[in-house]
């Protein structure tokens, strides 16, 4: 496009000069013509002048051409008139004219002369016979006397004579007179013609010389014009230059970026082959290593199982049961860390900070692994870093140096392990050191590997999962993990993790329970051993729990009574949780539409956030245990039973307690006002993000009831009355004013305090 604009411009400016460069010679000609006509006719009047000098002796065919000329010269200056100055070419044309007559005229007397002359000449004869007949000899008297008297009746040749040269001489001053006039006239006509002639050509020169003075000025501003046309048309050259390189530049750029990005997505395209391939190569190990680990387990519970059926002794009976718990426990155990390194995987686990004291890590790892090392005759050290309190991610750093010392003792047949924690400047160092079979350079680019499991371990339990697992923690809480090791001297793990120093005030990290409370629990799940599990451990701690397989049987369940809480699986083969709640909230069956409802789920990537949002009160994690069963139950049910009694202070156990109330009553009163414009506006779906957005802060601080009664509200796709839903909406917006109003008090109250 830039070069079609450019050649267009160039051949644009090109025609154009090229037409005014043939106009000013088209001009430059014509003033070579008119000088040309000029001195041609200037020439030629001179040509007739110098032949007009010798009129006198021109015969009639010289006096012809004289005219034929003369009126060529009046039909040049008839056709120059109309270029040049017309009263010049007429005086001339005129002069000429009368120059023509006069010279007729004088030619005209001349003949008239040279007639007088002639006639005298012929006349001559006659005086002259005349006088000789006079001068003859006398005769007789009768002639004498005769003669006399002929004498004086006749006059006599002299006299004649003397009369003719009078009378000729009369006639030939006035021939002379009228010569001499018509001279004059022609000598001052001359004169005037060349005046005219001078004048004439003096207008035409100062008019042509005008000419070439303005095409000079013409063409100096031609070429001033030209001059500009160049430098505009070679600055636009240049910016369309630079136009055209800043489009090329940028074409470039993101062709690059493109390729870029090609390149980009051919690496990942290549690197998800080669993660495909291994997870490939992994999914053939989890599967050779969970048949493997699970299979003596299994039969270990069939065989106890099987030997229950039949045993009639008590102690008996108890140690087998003991043994199947046990076994049981190893199962669960693995299975939990198989999810555990799913969910790190996938991006599913959360850090969750908390104040805790420092020496707690190191007691209970001691606790826990102190019986394992005496086990195997094993020196444990444990050296802690004193009693810092810190907020951080406690579960996970325990975890952490519960995989680095149960593989530590698991390696190691004599010697020590130790177990060392530093905290200094924000950084906890956590170091386990053993001095078991240790490894070499290669083996260490190996073990961080999931399901990787060196020639020393094979005869070992577990999956390969431990130190994977590590890994990712220790990413998750950013902090590094360091592996030093020589083969046969032993094998040193240093973690190092960012935590921040916790005020001495929010160093209680014990969690409140709550009291198990006498209340009614609905199960509903496909499986049935898990049912019979759930009802065994609601029983054995007093709670009535009733459950069922399918949807039909649960409905029948909540028409016949009220009950205190649900718990329903996900992921069922002819439902969801999901589709259950919708379908409670859409029934007017009992007290279908305000039961709580907890999600229990063995999916490792689902997100409890999204639950809360679509309504659910809870989510329980499968597998689980009696006590974390137990938790969420009366987590649940202790949030609802307290009429939605809104605590700040789970809110506020972590940083600035002033910022934290200032940011919550901005923020409150912010969302407060968008949500009431979007119900202004009976914009649904807005207010179900807004819902969603909500929901995880304000069940922390136990007030999300309103917000489940909205989205069970506008889960009806539409089915209900406007009144309803302004009244609901209304009770959302109460509970946003509340909850300002408590943060508004607490910190006055927190100010008051500092003062």
């Amino acid at each position: 496009m830039a070069k079609i604009v450019v050649i267009s411009g160039i051949a644009y400016v090109g025609i154009c000069e090229w037409k005014e460069t043939k106009a000013r010679e088209m001009e430059v000609r014509m003033i070579n013509r008119k000088k040309h006509e000029i001195n041609d006719i200037y020439v030629k009047m001179l040509r007739l002048s110098f032949f007009c000098e010798t009129f006198m002796e021109w015969s009639e065919q010289d006096f012809l051409s004289f005219q034929k000329r003369r009126r060529h010269i009046d039909s040049l200056l008839c056709s120059l008139r109309y270029s040049s100055s017309g009263s010049h070419t007429d005086s001339i044309r005129n002069l000429w004219r009368a120059k023509e007559r006069y010279m007729r005229e004088i030619i005209y007397w001349v003949h008239r002369q040279e007639e007088a002359d002639r006639e005298i000449a012929a006349q001559i004869p006659a005086f002259a016979r005349q006088s000789e007949r006079e001068n003859a000899p006398k005769g007789g008297f009768l002639k004498r006397l005769f003669a006399k008297r002929h004498k004086a009746d006749s006059p006599s040749a002299a006299s004649m004579l003397h009369e003719l040269n009078r009378s000729v001489v009369g006639r030939q001053q006035a021939y002379a007179r009228k010569l001499a006039e018509r001279t004059d006239s022609l000598d001052g006509m001359n004169r005037r013609l060349n005046v005219q002639l001078r004048q004439m050509i003096e207008n035409m020169d100062g008019t042509v010389q005008a000419e070439l003075k303005r095409q000079e000025e013409e063409v100096a501003e031609a070429g001033k014009r030209s001059f500009a046309t160049v430098i505009g048309l070679t600055a636009f050259m240049v910016l369309l230059l630079i136009w055209s390189y800043m489009v090329i530049h940028r074409d470039m750029m993101r062709i690059n970026r493109y390729k870029k990005r090609l390149e980009g997505t051919v690496r990942q395209l290549e690197q998800t082959v080669l993660e495909n391939e291994e997870l490939i190569e992994a999914r053939k190990k989890i599967m050779l290593a969970v048949t493997h680990d699970l299979r003596a387990p299994l039969a270990s519970i069939s065989s106890y199982a099987e030997l229950l059926s039949t045993e009639r002794e008590v102690s008996k009976c108890r140690e087998y049961s003991r043994n199947i718990r046990q076994v049981a426990g190893h199962m669960s155990s693995m299975l939990n860390s198989l999810l555990g390194f799913f969910r790190l995987e996938s991006g599913g686990e959360k850090a969750v900070p908390v104040p805790f004291r420092l020496c707690s890590v190191t007691e209970i790892l001691e606790t826990d692994f102190m019986p394992l090392a005496a086990g195997k005759n094993l020196l444990l050290n444990v050296l802690s870093a004193g009693d810092a309190v810190v907020i951080g991610d406690r579960d996970r750093i325990i975890q952490i140096g519960s995989n680095l010392l149960s593989n530590a003792i698991k390696f190691t047949e004599r010697g020590s392990v130790t177990v060392r924690t530093q905290f200094d400047q924000g950084v906890l160092t956590l170091i386990v050191e053993d001095t078991g079979t240790g490894m070499d350079d290669e083996e260490q680019t190996r073990i961080f590997t999931a399901f990787e499991r060196l020639p020393n371990a094979i005869a070992e339990e577990g999956v390969g999962l431990g130190l994977s697992i590590v890994k990712g923690l220790v990413g998750l809480l950013d902090g590094r993990i360091e592996v030093a090791s020589r083969k046969g001297v032993g094998s040193r793990f240093t973690v190092c993790l960012p935590l921040a120093v916790a005020e001495e005030t929010m160093a209680e990290s014990g969690r409140s329970r709550i009291s198990v409370r006498s209340y009614t629990v609905l199960v509903l799940d496909n499986d049935t051993v898990l049912l019979a599990a759930i009802r065994e451990m609601f029983a054995y701690h007093g709670v009535a729990c009733t459950v069922c397989e399918n949807t039909r049987d649960l409905m029948e369940h909540v028409r016949s009574r009220s009950y205190d809480l649900l718990i329903t699986d996900l992921k069922m083969p002819r439902t969801n949780g999901f589709e259950v709640l919708k379908l409670l909230r859409m029934a007017n069956v009992g007290n279908s539409r305000s039961i709580p409802v907890i999600a229990s789920t063995a999916s490792g990537n689902c997100d409890t956030g999204d639950l809360y949002a679509a309504g659910f009160s809870g989510c329980l994690k499968k597998p689980f245990s009696a006590e974390e069963l137990l938790q969420v139950c009366t987590e649940c049910l202790g949030s609802e039973r307290q009429s939605e009694q809104i605590d700040l202070d789970a809110l506020l156990k972590y940083g600035n307690r002033r910022k934290m109330l200032d940011t919550l009553i901005r923020e409150t009163r912010k969302d407060m006002e968008a949500m009431a414009e979007c119900a202004e506006k009976n914009d649904h779906e807005a207010l179900k993000e807004w819902i969603h957005h909500l929901t995880g802060s304000w069940e922390i601080i136990h007030a999300g009831k309103p917000l489940r009664e909205l989205f069970a509200l506008l889960q009806d796709s539409g089915e209900f009355s406007v009144d309803e839903f302004g009244r609901t909406v209304q009770q959302v917006l109460e509970k946003g004013k509340e909850i300002i109003c408590l943060a508004q008090q607490a910190k006055k109250a927190y100010e008051s305090n500092c003062c």
